[in-house]
């Protein structure tokens, strides 16, 4: 894979997929036949899928300049927290989420009083 020429890129990763049934439109033009076979060999096939989404993270991750991924979960929201934690790519840090930065202000206080 050839890392584009910007000097922040970012990389759409996709919505984890969840059963071959999924993939078979995307077959010839963007799915390698290792990945449809892995994925059509699995028990869990949502589950293989979210592993095969965690290690495309990994691999990204490790082209020089790459600031971050996007990570597309249409109607598998829930699936995303998994997906990150597991691939490393927040490095200890805490996501943001609503109300983070307001809980923080309230520990902060009261640890002060």
């Amino acid at each position: 894979m050839k890392a584009p020429s910007s000097p922040h890129p970012v990389y759409n990763v996709g919505t984890p997929l969840t059963n071959f049934r999924d993939v078979a439109a995307m077959v010839k033009k963007y799915i390698p036949d290792a990945v449809i076979a892995r994925l059509a060999g699995a028990t869990d096939q949502a589950r293989e899928g979210r592993r095969l989404c965690i290690e495309l993270i990994r691999e990204i991750r490790s082209i020089r300049g790459v600031r971050g991924v996007h990570v597309m979960a249409y109607r598998q929201e829930e699936s995303v927290a998994e997906v990150i934690a597991e691939s490393g790519v927040l490095d200890g840090r805490v996501p943001w989420y609503p109300g983070r930065d307001a809980e923080k202000q309230s520990q902060s206080q009261e640890a002060l009083s």
